[in-house]
């Protein structure tokens, strides 16, 4: 049985309302004032709120089509990797001269600044490491 002396009193309310074995004199002097009657009656509407089971979620159905669209798609993508293969294997892979010319691309701009650096005074070699 909980020691209700070491209890505030609303905390009796609570104890009791888990389950917990409560002296009943220890309940009936919390519930006898209008603050623990009005603490019981908040308490069990929000418990009422929070363990009431909502309306179970509807269940989502897979199509029968699901699994044959799926199918379909791995097809179709094999078939263009494929076609995309005998493509390549005929004309080989684009150069960077023929990406380049199907684009207007124009030349990179003078510089405005040129910077040097000078071995050994601006950068070491060193091999290895960060």
């Amino acid at each position: 049985m909980t020691h209700t002396a070491d209890l505030p009193d609303l905390a009796v309310i609570d104890a009791w309302l888990d389950g917990e074995p409560i002296a009943s004199p220890d309940v009936d002097a919390v519930l006898s004032t209008a603050e623990g009657r009005a603490y019981a009656i908040d308490v069990l509407r929000l418990r009422r709120v929070c363990l009431h089971d909502p309306a179970p979620a509807p269940v989502v159905r897979a199509s029968r089509w699901r699994p044959l669209a799926a199918a379909a798609a791995v097809v179709v993508t094999a078939l263009g990797a494929f076609v995309a293969g005998q493509h390549w294997a005929r004309t080989g892979p684009p150069t960077v001269a023929q990406a380049t010319a199907s684009r207007d691309i124009t030349a990179a701009p003078e510089p405005t600044r040129v910077i040097q650096f000078e071995v050994g005074v601006d950068w070491r070699e060193t091999t290895g490491g960060n």
